[in-house]
């Protein structure tokens, strides 16, 4: 991505330094988990800022309904999904949205004013899933390392490092002469959208 990057409403963009990095999988395999499915409707990726927000709020009624019922408390709590995913891309998008909103008239904008309510709802309710510590050590090392990795960049030295690696396993480098946008097009291929989370046959 080029400087001035814009907001990204794909927020796992802020944590893999690319749309539909490995941060999406997660969410998506965590989706599934919980029941959640993908609909028709949708035309975007499952780390869309919509899309979390909306499982939040599920969660939040799944929780309140067991309580209200007497049962267990769901295995996936918001609190825990806000700090693992919402509370990780927050900064950066904050600090995007703060770059944008000094080249518009605040008055035309509300999204920053939005984003601050939500920042003071995830400082409020966010609450780390405790593990060992050995582990929680990998999850901060691999949150710093892909925080590192969206900030910089991909160099030109990244991408030497690239086609040295598929050079030395047989494979084509001919691709990384185009750019990314145009690699589909190149290859005569059509690009799809994933379908909308959609609920399943109670709550999702």
């Amino acid at each position: 991505m080029a400087p001035p990057r814009p907001v990204q409403l794909n927020t796992g963009s802020y944590r893999d330094g690319a749309i539909n990095g490995g941060s999406v999988a997660v969410m998506d395999e965590l989706y599934r988990r919980c029941g959640v499915e993908r609909g028709a409707d949708f035309h975007d990726l499952s780390d869309h800022l919509s899309v979390q927000l909306e499982f939040v709020a599920l969660l939040y009624l799944r929780r309140a309904e067991a309580i209200e019922a007497s049962t267990p408390l769901p295995d996936v709590r918001p609190e825990h999904f806000l700090d693992d995913y919402v509370a990780r891309w927050l900064p950066p998008f904050m600090r995007d949205l703060e770059r944008d909103a000094d080249d518009r008239d605040p008055a035309a904008n509300p999204y920053l004013p939005l984003a601050r309510i939500l920042a003071a709802a995830v400082a409020h309710d966010a609450v780390a899933t405790a593990v060992p510590a050995a582990e929680q050590r990998t999850r901060n090392a691999i949150s710093k390392a892909r925080r590192n990795r969206a900030e910089r960049g991909v160099s030109a030295a990244d991408m030497e490092f690239i086609a040295r690696k598929l050079r030395e396993k047989g494979l084509s480098t001919d691709h990384l002469a185009i750019a990314p946008e145009l690699r589909d097009e190149a290859q005569g291929l059509t690009r799809k959208q994933p379908p909308a989370p959609r609920r399943g046959s109670r709550y999702g």
